[in-house]
């Protein structure tokens, strides 16, 4: 599917075989402000580290805010059987103009080496 308008009229679900992509959550918050404050979680991930809980909150607002305004699309994603947190990930500098997006992720260290990000990012992909 190109990226273009469309693809924001509703937030796209996906699942693979092991996890769930959906949008984030107020209920994410704290998953996201533990994976943002964590050195480890962003040694590949050019970020500041968060101090605060509330920038956890901020962070998924900040998610939810790109995707109305068209700018990104960042997914949650969750292991399917627990629904534990596993990491985010999407679409970004989105240009419907050009139908090309950048693809970014992060995955929390616990997966690391699991097969989550290439499942996770074949996913993004496929659909983008």
């Amino acid at each position: 599917m190109p990226v273009n308008d469309s693809v924001f009229c509703q937030f796209p679900t996906m699942e693979t075989d092991r996890l769930v992509l959906g949008p984030h959550e107020a209920a994410d918050a704290p998953e996201t402000f533990r994976f943002y404050s964590s050195e480890e979680s962003l040694r590949f991930v050019p970020r500041d580290f968060f101090g605060d809980p509330q920038e956890g909150v901020a962070k998924v607002r900040g998610f939810a805010k790109a995707f109305e305004e068209h700018s990104a699309i960042w997914w949650t994603f969750r292991v399917r059987v627990t629904g534990e947190f596993v990491g985010y990930g999407g679409l970004f500098d989105i240009s419907t103009e050009d139908h090309n997006a950048e693809v970014g992720y992060g995955i929390h260290p616990e997966y690391w080496g699991k097969g989550f990000a290439s499942e996770a990012v074949r996913a993004i992909v496929d659909f983008g």
